[in-house]
């Protein structure tokens, strides 16, 4: 049978998006190839994460004269010369056919590997289009510009050397073609494994639910909802707010009766199973919303702007304003809001809609052709 080597950098540390993300494609990886057949290796950066029973974890020494000698190497952070080496290692030792990189930041290692294993398959996720995001972030954080030149010039280049260039939906595949002056190899959407459901708590008030970590599209999402949705609502409700570090803003919502604003959670899925909505007033960002296709997955009625949506309503069909609906202001979110019937909280065809689209299951064909 085949080998792969998947390289990933979001396998442990904060919950998020990424990490939910990066998780289910090893998932997809062992069904498509066999758990045997692929090996599985962690960047972790200077965070002190054990070894686990199939993943072998990959630090870097934390030290700043080694980390800019890196940097000047052209390597991102989580990278190294002699992590790199061990991948070229590996590579070799076990005939290994497909390396699957999750992040498209690894352009310099690429070029590396390639030197030394030029039959080897190279394939490399893009959570997003980095060459898009990185003005955004230097605006923000102007000390971060170093940090953003490196992370381009790698993604320049792992458009250049891999051979399968895999992007999330048809706005990535625009930006990759305008930065890039080429087409991405393969198109690939979100996917999440598929939870088990169970019964919800019922309630007399609407189960309003916002889950994002504190990461400030999130952030200024909720704050906007807060402050201009909830005032147009005419029925009886209650916001749950849930993420990694969104306690922080629970002194700021204190006196709300009506929000409920919790951190990180151990399991997300009581939350869900008790929503009747889920929200996603997002309007900054790119790639796709995870949270999006996780409320999908509990069959969860879903109210979001454009940019929530993204990969998302291009395949929806009759869905769209039935039971995925989109809403860009105050208005349309209250009135979807206030006439929507949440029936018992389960959607079935949002459920199906999942399935088909954004499990694991719908993803293991395109990754087994990957090596056909």
């Amino acid at each position: 049978m085949k080998k792969v080597l998947c390289v990933a950098n979001f396998l442990f540390g904060s919950a998020s998006g990424a990490q939910s993300l990066a998780r289910t494609h090893v998932k997809a990886l062992y069904q498509a190839f066999g758990k045997e057949n692929v090996i599985v290796f962690a960047l972790v950066g200077t965070e002190e994460v054990a070894d686990q029973k199939d993943i072998q974890v990959k630090k870097v020494v934390n030290k700043l004269p080694i980390r800019l000698i890196n940097l000047l190497k052209g390597n991102t952070g989580k990278i190294n010369s002699e992590i790199i080496s061990e991948i070229i290692e590996t590579i070799n030792r076990e005939n290994v056919e497909l390396f699957f990189l999750d992040d498209s930041i690894y352009g310099n290692a690429i070029r590396i590997i390639k030197k030394y294993c030029p039959k080897v398959k190279v394939a490399s996720f893009y959570h997003d289009i980095k060459r898009y995001l990185a003005v955004e972030w230097a605006k923000k954080n102007p000390k971060s510009i170093p940090v953003q030149i490196s992370l381009v010039s790698n993604e320049r280049k792992t458009a250049r050397y891999a051979d399968v260039n895999i992007v999330l939906n048809k706005r990535e595949e625009k930006l990759f073609q305008k930065y890039y002056h080429k087409s991405p190899e393969m198109l690939l959407p979100i996917i999440l494994p598929t939870p088990k459901l169970s019964s919800r708590i019922d309630s007399d008030k609407c189960n309003i639910l916002f889950v994002g970590g504190y990461y400030y599209p999130n952030v200024n999402g909720f704050r906007w909802f807060i402050k201009n949705v909830t005032p147009l609502i005419k029925i009886n409700y209650e916001v749950t707010l849930v993420g990694n570090r969104m306690d922080l803003l629970k002194e700021e919502f204190s006196n709300n009766s009506n929000v409920k604003v919790l951190g990180r959670v151990e399991d997300l899925s009581p939350y869900y199973e008790d929503a009747d909505v889920v929200v996603g007033p997002i309007f900054e960002g790119a790639g796709m919303k995870v949270k999006t296709a996780e409320a999908l997955s509990y069959g969860k009625i879903f109210i979001g702007t454009d940019e929530s949506l993204i990969g998302y309503k291009e395949l929806a069909g009759n869905l769209l304003g039935k039971s995925i609906i989109v809403c860009n202001n105050e208005e349309e979110f209250a009135k979807a809001i206030n006439n929507l019937d949440f029936g018992n909280g389960f959607c079935p065809e949002n459920y199906d809609f999942f399935l088909r689209n954004y499990s694991i299951e719908a993803a293991t064909c395109k990754l087994k052709t990957l090596l056909e």
